[in-house]
């Protein structure tokens, strides 16, 4: 992959700033966010958002990301997790009796509509 992303999953008690915070945090440390979802919960309380951005230029290395979004998030009571699009997961597969359902999701992997990696069949 020539440019990869991190992305960040965050859910936290609905309050003001929120989005402010979490786009600082990233424009303060160099990042171009290109993709951003939000969504509140108004039943809840609940804010719920996904914030995508190019690594490229960006001033923290990645293993101190995490600790530094979490002196942000930590006081705010949210819940959040971070992926790098160049990190492929790998996945465990379980079809029923009809192989079309494997076939189908096999093919899909190959033809790269989704990116995972598929270590084990049986």
């Amino acid at each position: 992959m020539t440019n990869p992303t991190a992305t960040l999953l965050i859910s936290c008690p609905d309050q003001r700033g929120l989005v402010a915070k979490f786009a600082n945090f990233i424009y303060s440390n160099g990042g171009n966010i290109i993709h951003a979802d939000q969504h509140t919960d108004f039943a809840a309380g609940l804010f719920l958002t996904r914030i995508e951005w190019q690594l490229e230029g960006f001033n923290l290395p990645r293993e101190f990301i995490a600790p530094a979004f979490n002196a942000i998030a930590q006081p705010l009571g949210a819940k959040w997790e971070i992926r790098f699009s160049d990190t492929v997961p790998r996945i465990a597969i379980w079809v029923s009796r009809q192989d079309h359902c494997l076939f189908d999701l096999i093919w899909r992997q190959r033809a790269k509509e989704f990116i995972a990696e598929i270590p084990f069949n049986y």
